[in-house]
C-alpha cells in the first residue's frame, strides 16, 4: 500500500482518506478515484473478532483492498450519492471462530455499501463486507489451513466510513 500511495496522489481525481468503524474492526482507509464510476479503497484494520468478547487479548491486522464500481448515483440535496459493488482481496494476521491462535489470511472479498459525498469535502460510506477466504496457521499440533469461517459468518455488519477529500 505505501507503494501505492505517492502515486495514487499523483494522478489526476485526488484521493480521500480517513477511517473505517465496524463492529468487526477500525482502522484508516484510503480511497483513490480510478475514473468517476470506479474507486480503488484501501483499508488497513485491527480486526476484534473475540477481542470485544474478552476471549483474545489482542486484535488481529488485516489489509483489503477493493475495486468499488458505481452501481447507481442519485442526487441526494447536498450530497451526491452512488450505490457500488466492490470485489476485492484481503490478507492479514487474523484469528479464526474456532482457535486461540492467529493466522495468514488470504481472501477474496465483496462489498456492497452507500456512499454519500458532501459539497464539504466530506464522505461517508456504509455498507457490507464479505470475505471467503483461507486460513493458515500454526499451532501445537502443526500447521494447518481451514476455511475463514469469520469473513463469511459475519456478512451482516456493517461497517462506515469517515473520510476527507482531497481534491
Amino acid at each position: 500500500m505505501c507503494a501505492l500511495l505517492p502515486y495514487a496522489g499523483l494522478t489526476a481525481g485526488g484521493f480521500q482518506t480517513g477511517l473505517f468503524n465496524s463492529l468487526k474492526g477500525f482502522g484508516i482507509c484510503f480511497d483513490h478515484p480510478a475514473s468517476p464510476d470506479i474507486i480503488n479503497s484501501y483499508m488497513l484494520n485491527a480486526d476484534l473478532y473475540g477481542v470485544l468478547e474478552g476471549r483474545i487479548c489482542s486484535p488481529g491486522v488485516k489489509l483489503v483492498y477493493l475495486h468499488q464500481n458505481r452501481l447507481l448515483a442519485f442526487d441526494a440535496g447536498e450530497a451526491q450519492a452512488g450505490l457500488f459493488i466492490a470485489p476485492g482481496v484481503s490478507t492479514g494476521f487474523v484469528y479464526n471462530s474456532d482457535s486461540e491462535y492467529p493466522g495468514l489470511l488470504t481472501a477474496a472479498c465483496l462489498s456492497f455499501s452507500l456512499r454519500f459525498s458532501f459539497t464539504r469535502r466530506i464522505d461517508i460510506e456504509a455498507g457490507f463486507l464479505t470475505e471467503l477466504g483461507f486460513i493458515s496457521r500454526r499451532d501445537e499440533y502443526g500447521t494447518s489451513i481451514q476455511v475463514y469461517d469469520n469473513g463469511y459468518q459475519h456478512s451482516y455488519v456493517p461497517h462506515i466510513k469517515l473520510m476527507y477529500r482531497f481534491r
